[in-house]
């Protein structure tokens, strides 16, 4: 059952390794040689941002004046408040070092 399924993962892989280089010679032979090319040709253009004709546009701007958006950003901004009130790792690591070493010479003083 292993081997098969150690057999199976092998030819997913070499499947995937394929198509790589597959797509590197089709790449080649169309003169693409760089991942920026690549990506142009990929993703397609964005419109600008024009809330006044693009009724998607207007939604969101909708959205980002709610007070549900201020909520978040009250929110967030306690978060990170909170975040910043913790000590510094080096701190809390020396501190636990002098932890164990009193326990370490309490344990041996004892005895």
């Amino acid at each position: 059952m292993i081997v098969l399924l150690g057999l199976v993962a092998l030819g997913v892989s070499l499947l995937f390794v394929n198509r790589t280089v597959l797509r590197s010679w089709w790449d080649a032979d169309a003169g693409v040689n760089t991942v920026e090319q690549y990506a142009i040709e990929r993703v397609p253009d964005v419109p600008e941002w024009d809330p006044v004709g693009n009724m998607e546009h207007a939604l969101i701007t909708q959205e980002l004046h709610r007070t549900e958006v201020e909520e978040c950003r009250q929110r967030l901004a306690q978060v990170e408040d909170e975040l910043t009130l913790h000590e510094a790792l080096l701190s809390l690591t020396i501190k636990l070092a002098g932890c164990f070493v009193a326990e370490f010479l309490g344990c041996t003083l004892l005895f």
